[in-house]
Formats: structure tokens, C-alpha cells, sequence
């Protein structure tokens, strides 16, 4: 099976980054010699052995699911993105670099601060202007945001981007208040299922999840292969 392109991220990271599935848990011959990094994804665990690769990183990627509970939820202080006159993107970018502290992106140590910076900034851009999600809901209080959750929406499901919640406030219920408004959002616009993906080793967003809810549907094995 050979090795699909993946232009967005070869875009960003100026790199030839490739995409390879597992199929029935046997790797296959993978051609990758035109490839400087590439993502194997199974459903157990594989060691490739791929000549001038290196496996720099390992993950195990949990897919958790809820049915939404059908709540009219209000919080005072919960609002849409748009709905504020001007804010402080840098909040916003200092919230999505603590949302993505368990991200293969900040973990594989080929990538630097700076690229999963720029990364989860993109990320953050292209959900405000809605390329990356449907519904951007910001905890705002005392004239700052604390706490935020985007989420895209398909025809029946909808699926959580990034949830974070400023490292000084955890604990205090705010990423409870945030899924709670999505889930109201959403049950508005006759969605029934929730979607999230978090890392094994994060056991905070595990233990979070569960509580609030979810169930484990699937887990995905991911490793990083370098060109050497």
C-alpha cells in the first residue's frame, strides 16, 4: 500500500509529509523513499521497519463519543466568538498551546516549540473564520477569556476541535459549563452524538471526558517516521 500525501501539512511544515493506513494489522511494503516524514496509523500496535526512517514518536489516539443530553443550558458567561466587539487573540493562542500539551505535535521532539506554536495559531485562525470549525464558544469573564471549545458540525454528529481552559482556572468547572453549552448548541440544531479525541497519556481530559459522559468508541495507534 503506498503512501498518501498530505498537502495540507506539507504546506505548513514545508515538508513532503506522507500518510500511511495499516490494513488488517500487517504493514504492507511502504514506499516512502520521496517522503520526509510520515504518519502510520493502526489499530494496534506495529513497528514499521522502514529503511532511513526513524520512529521519533508514539502515541495511542482515544475516540470517545456521547449522546447528547437534550438540556436548555444558559451561562452568563458563555458567549460565541463573534459575539465580543474585539478580544485578545493572544489569549486565544496561549489557551490552544495549553489545549494541545499532550499533541504529538508539542511531544515529537523533530518538531520545535515554535512549528507547534504556529500550529495550533493556524488552528486557531481558521476556526475563527470558520475553515476549521462551526461553533467557537469562549468563557469570558472580567473582560478576559479564560476558557474556549470549537466544534465542527456534521448532518447528525458534531465533533470537538480544541477545549482548553486558562491552567490557573482548571478546577473550578469551567470546561464542565463549556460542554454543557455546546451540547445545548448543538441539541438546538438537532444534533444527537458529541465526538472528542484526546491521547492515552492525558488522563486529565480522560478522567474529564468519562465524567462528563463520553464513552470510548475506538482507539488508533499513531508513530512518527522521519527521514534520516
Amino acid at each position: 500500500m503506498k503512501v498518501i500525501l498530505k498537502g495540507w501539512d506539507s504546506n505548513f511544515f514545508n515538508l513532503k509529509v506522507g500518510e500511511y493506513k495499516v490494513e488488517n494489522n500487517v504493514g504492507q511494503n511502504v514506499k516512502a523513499a520521496h517522503f520526509d516524514l510520515i504518519y502510520c496509523y493502526s489499530e494496534c500496535e506495529i513497528n514499521l521497519s522502514l529503511s532511513n526512517f526513524l520512529n521519533s514518536y508514539s502515541e495511542i489516539q482515544l475516540n470517545f463519543r456521547k449522546k447528547i443530553i437534550p438540556i436548555n443550558y444558559k451561562h452568563p458567561e458563555i458567549f460565541e466568538l463573534n459575539q465580543l466587539s474585539e478580544f485578545d487573540i493572544n489569549e486565544l493562542y496561549e489557551l490552544a498551546y495549553e489545549s494541545g500539551k499532550y499533541s504529538r505535535f508539542k511531544l515529537d521532539p523533530k518538531f520545535s516549540e515554535k512549528q507547534f506554536q504556529e500550529l495550533y495559531e493556524k488552528w486557531i485562525d481558521n476556526s475563527i473564520n470558520s475553515q476549521f470549525a462551526d461553533i467557537f464558544l469562549i468563557f469570558f469573564k472580567d473582560e478576559k477569556i479564560t476558557g474556549f471549545v470549537t466544534c465542527n458540525v456534521g448532518k447528525d454528529s458534531g465533533s470537538i476541535g480544541l477545549l482548553a481552559v486558562n491552567e490557573n482556572q482548571q478546577g473550578k468547572g469551567i470546561g464542565r459549563i463549556l460542554i454543557h453549552s455546546l451540547e445545548s448548541y448543538l441539541h438546538k440544531s438537532n444534533i444527537e452524538i458529541l465526538n472528542v479525541v484526546t491521547q492515552s497519556e492525558n488522563n486529565v481530559a480522560v478522567d474529564f471526558y468519562t465524567k462528563m459522559g463520553f464513552e470510548l468508541i475506538t482507539k488508533k495507534y499513531i508513530k512518527h517516521y522521519w527521514k534520516l
